[in-house]
This record gives structure tokens, sequence and C-alpha cells, in this order.
């Protein structure tokens, strides 16, 4: 889910050109919160509304597509990444380690245990056991 629009990510990247959307950075951002707050809150947050979304989460969302757009557009020719680029991700990923130990800081409704799936038995797709190679039965291989 978008947690920001692109007037929000342009706020950390004024230098970026004009019509730039960040739609595939803004994704990447939101993949990445849902990914480490899935646990913690269910997914999509704020009912998959933007409009609805904390400011505190879409700042971390918008500091996220920004240091991935700079890193992206800014890349150094020496291999080192944008430094400017790293502490916009490292400041969002320090922020979302901080909502994730402490469940409530953003106002959205948080996961309980009927919501998990506890369900942890494997399905086996080979039963009955069909050999793919036609090699047989395996006790019966050796070397001749």
């Amino acid at each position: 889910m978008a947690y920001c629009l692109a007037s929000d990510v342009l706020v950390n990247v004024p230098q970026a050109a004009d019509g730039e959307t960040f739609e595939a950075y803004i994704a990447i951002s939101g993949g990445i919160i849902d990914a480490h707050l899935g646990e913690t809150y269910k997914i999509p947050m704020f009912g998959g509304v933007v409009a609805d979304v904390c400011q505190h989460l879409k700042t971390i969302a918008a500091q996220l597509a920004a240091g991935k757009y700079l890193l992206a557009e800014l890349s150094q020719c020496d291999g080192k990444p944008d430094p400017y680029a790293v502490r916009l991700i490292n400041e969002a990923m320090k922020a979302i380690a901080e909502i994730k130990a402490n469940p409530g800081m953003v106002p959205a409704e948080l996961v309980d245990a009927s919501d998990i799936d506890d369900d942890t038995s494997a399905v086996s797709v080979t039963e009955p056991h069909i050999s793919v190679f036609g090699a047989g039965d395996e006790t019966t291989w050796g070397l001749k």
C-alpha cells in the first residue's frame, strides 16, 4: 500500500525532475513498511486509504521512497551510495523499528490472536510419490 504521496516525497528531494511521480519508490516504501509491521498491525493499515495515514507513518514512507529514489538516481561513480539517501533510509528504518517495538504508537488496527493462522502443517504436493525421472525405487540405486 502507498503510505505517502509524491508531494510528501518531494519534500525530501526538491531537486527531482518536474513531473516525477515517485510511483515505484512509493510502492517499494509501502512494501518495506508492510513487511516490517505486518506482524503487529493489520495490513493494509488505515484501510488502504492514503488520506487517512497518520503523519508519522507518512513521513517514514516519504523518507524511504526519497532515499530509494536518490540511491537509484544519484549513485556515485565510485560505487558509494549517496550519503543523504543512506541517512533518509536509516532514519526511516529506525522509526519503523521503534513503531514495531511499541505497538499502538501508530493509530492503526493491531493484529490480534484471532488474526493469526496457526495451521503450520505442511501439505505434500507429491503424494503419492511419483518418481519424476523414472529412476524407480531410490533404495536400489548404486554404482555398477
